[in-house]
């Protein structure tokens, strides 16, 4: 964790237990427009914050991929695979260094997302993908860490 550092709305330091403004610093990043958002300690790479409140099914976790990663009008092939190839960068406005998943509410898509056609939970299948482009993974270069809140 020594890449993680606390900061607040001036970015100054946080005293531990302490967070930004309702817990949650926004802020608009110009460069990638959309929203990136800092909960507490928060990671030198860029935020990306998805919602298992906004989806139910592998469909609905494509367009809030689509949504959270790589913009409006980014064309991709809304599959298993595609999902991984995203993850590798280079795709919509996906940020290059890596970044952080931070999925929140993990626990309900891991409810409703169900099995898939291997039999293994859908939620399982996707957190193993994002996991091979993170420390210890296969493809750990492409420095995508998750976070499951």
């Amino acid at each position: 964790m020594d890449h993680l550092r606390r900061e607040n709305l001036l970015g100054g330091r946080l005293q531990v237990g302490e967070r930004g403004v309702g817990g949650c610093v926004e802020r608009q990043s110009v460069d990638r427009r959309r929203q990136l958002c800092y909960c507490g300690l928060v990671s030198d790479k860029p935020v990306i914050e998805i919602d298992g409140a906004r989806f139910r099914t592998l469909n609905g976790f494509y367009d809030e991929i689509e949504r959270a990663l790589l913009g409006p009008g980014v064309r991709w092939g809304r599959n298993l695979d595609a999902f991984n190839d995203v993850l590798r960068g280079g795709f919509g406005i996906t940020p290059a260094g890596g970044f952080v998943i931070r999925w929140r509410r993990s626990a309900r898509s891991r409810e409703r997302l169900g099995v898939g056609r291997g039999g293994q939970q859908l939620f399982d299948t996707l957190v193993e993908i994002i996991r091979v482009h993170g420390p210890g993974g296969e493809e750990a270069e492409d420095g995508v860490d998750l976070e499951l809140l």
